[in-house]
């Protein structure tokens, strides 16, 4: 294959997009249109709804703007949006999850986007759309200069759907939100992504949630973002990325200067990930969102992260820890870290191992700390002493808003001293104790 023709593969000429448009279906006239879904019109009221919203499309009714379908519409339901959607100009947002649409349904709704210069969201979860139906989407990506996010998750997507797609973003610069979690892009995918993420510059907001990417997935995605300048969101949840995954994403987040919200739940990453991803937010001067939930950071992790938090962290202001192995010494540790911080409003540490030890620092940290408004401490083993010392800390802290204590072993007398302490504090507008 010569390099003029590598060339042509990732980069459509206008002439080309003319060609392309010249060939996308004729469209129907409107009698034609009506008697092809002239059945809806006998059918339930679910699908006599269905009919009327139909007809408003394919007539541009400029009621309708947003159409969001839940009714198993299948392939016949598919494509006759598709033929209406060659039309209208008035649709906005289309809401076409779990409807079994099939990859024959994609490949419809993929030729009105040829043609359609309106729509600007697009959610096709759950439809068992597959790489065939993937590979339409992207084709029509090509071409469409209006199409802002596109949600594909749950649909049987595989290494050629995601290659396809990751093509398309090479040239494609109006996407700006891709959603491809829960399905299997694998590793040789999640590559062929990283890389388009090298060159594209609008794409702000990428979910490749549970993918069987592994840490040299993410260790492909880490590179494909070293010279990114726009992606703002990261989810890579589910993908076992492990701590290898997580220092190599470190890597890159300790200088990146775009990236604001950073997930990587459910990862299996441990202390020396979490350390390596504390260090990183050391220089890191714009992440305000990262969530490490349902990890296996312990307290040595926890330790890291609150003396990056306690030190020189400025941005970050969401932090969630939820399920991890963190005891006492972590939660001393961000406690801590919190009499000093100003910057961080939302601390979860639920589901870890925190007694009345951690209780009480955290509930010192209270007293001094304005700047957390949302506290999450639920499935603990904080009991009657514990509670009694956030009570206290209610009395006098002013800027708590939301407080979850379920699933903890409070008793009577910790939810009678925390509703005592409400008498006084003026602040508190959410309240969990069961």
């Amino acid at each position: 294959m010569t390099k003029e023709t590598k060339e042509r593969e990732v980069k459509i000429q206008p002439d080309e997009k003319q060609a392309a448009l010249q060939t996308t279906a004729p469209r129907i006239t409107r009698e034609e249109f009506l008697e092809s879904i002239a059945h809806y019109q006998n059918g339930d009221n679910t699908q006599r709804e269905f009919h009327q919203n139909l007809i408003k499309l394919y007539d541009n009714n400029p009621s309708l703007t947003i159409l969001n379908l839940y009714n198993n519409i299948g392939l016949q339901g598919a494509q006759a949006i598709a033929a209406a959607l060659k039309t209208n100009n008035t649709l906005t947002e289309l809401y076409l999850w779990n409807n079994s649409i099939s990859p024959e349904g994609a490949q419809a709704i993929a030729e009105a986007l040829k043609t359609n210069n309106t729509l600007t969201k697009l959610y096709l979860d759950n439809n068992s759309i597959s790489d065939k139906g993937a590979q339409a989407i992207a084709a029509a990506l090509k071409t469409n200069n209006t199409l802002t996010s596109l949600y594909l998750g749950n649909n049987n997507i595989g290494l050629q759907g995601a290659q396809a797609i990751a093509q398309a973003l090479a040239n494609n610069t109006a996407l700006t939100s891709l959603y491809l979690g829960n399905n299997n892009i694998g590793l040789q995918g999640a590559q062929a992504i990283a890389q388009a993420l090298a060159n594209n510059t609008t794409l702000t907001n990428l979910n490749l949630g549970t993918n069987n990417i592994g840490a040299q997935g993410a260790q492909a995605i880490a590179e494909g973002l070293r010279n990114n300048t726009t992606l703002t969101s990261l989810d890579l949840y589910h993908n076992s990325i492990g701590d290898q995954g997580a220092q190599a994403i470190a890597e890159i987040l300790a200088n990146n200067t775009t990236l604001t919200s950073l997930s990587l739940n459910y990862n299996n990453i441990g202390d020396q990930g979490a350390q390596t991803i504390a260090q990183a937010l050391i220089n890191n001067t714009t992440l305000t969102s990262l969530s490490l939930w349902k990890n296996n950071i312990g307290d040595q992790g926890a330790q890291a992260i609150a003396a990056a938090l306690k030190t020189n962290n400025t941005t970050l202001t969401e932090l969630n820890l939820w399920h991890n192995s963190i005891s006492n010494e972590g939660a001393i540790a961000i406690a801590a870290a919190l009499k000093t911080n100003n910057i961080l409003t939302y601390l979860n540490l639920s589901g870890n191992s925190i007694s009345n030890k951690g209780a009480l620092a955290i509930a010192e940290a209270l007293e001094t700390n304005n700047t957390l408004t949302s506290l999450n401490l639920d499935r603990n083993s904080i009991s009657l002493e514990g509670a009694q010392a956030i009570a206290k800390a209610l009395s006098t802290n002013s800027t708590l808003t939301r407080l979850n204590l379920t699933n903890n072993s409070i008793s009577d007398k910790g939810a009678q001293a925390i509703a005592e302490a409400l008498k006084t504090n003026n602040t508190l507008t959410t309240l969990n104790l069961y």
